[in-house]
């Protein structure tokens, strides 16, 4: 008699953790829950359209819309990971040449990759014809700063770098991420 009450005790100790736990099973399985980089805290997402950062749908984005000899640019290398989620969801199909990227996280064996000392420089002789800027948040353009985001604004000569060659050619929302087609003048 024993054995059977400690395996109802037991069945009812399992049953109440899997209910504790459930609603947080359940937000671990929806869309965009694996790019929610602040889970379970506050999401900066909350007003945002879909409610998560889509890394994959920029990425399929950019892909099919890449020509030879595009280029690419971050916003900020921050906590939002934008190379990274983007180069997850591109394996296949790699996308365009980081024209700012001095050295990948990976050879810093670091979080972060690191943007070359001289913006102005990274572009000469030849910059890219098309340059695809990858922004977290909704930007209301090219050289803003979503405030929800948190992320750090673009340094002052990485700005003036980008503004003396390129004009925006193209904005485009996609979930938590602003995508801005900028074109060599």
């Amino acid at each position: 008699m024993a054995a059977v009450r400690w395996r109802i005790a037991a069945a009812c100790g399992l049953a109440a953790l899997a209910l504790v736990g459930l609603s947080d099973q359940v937000a671990a399985r929806t869309l965009g829950s694996h790019d929610h980089e602040l889970y379970p805290a506050v999401n900066l997402l909350a007003n945002q359209p879909a409610n998560h950062t889509g890394y994959a749908e920029a990425a399929k984005l950019i892909a099919t819309r890449q020509r030879p000899n595009d280029g690419l640019v971050y916003g900020g290398r921050d906590f939002w990971l934008l190379d990274t989620g983007l180069a997850y969801y591109t394996r296949a199909n790699p996308l365009p040449r980081d024209v700012f990227l001095a050295q990948t996280a990976t050879e810093r064996n670091d979080l972060f990759a690191t943007e070359c000392a001289d913006y102005a420089a990274c572009l000469t002789p030849q910059p890219p014809a098309r340059l695809w800027m990858v922004m977290a948040g909704d930007q209301a353009g090219p050289y803003t700063v979503d405030p929800v985001t948190r992320a750090k604004p673009m340094p002052p000569d990485k700005v003036s770098a980008l503004r003396d060659t390129y004009d925006v050619a193209e904005t485009i929302r996609s979930p938590g991420m602003t995508i801005i087609l900028l074109l060599v003048r």
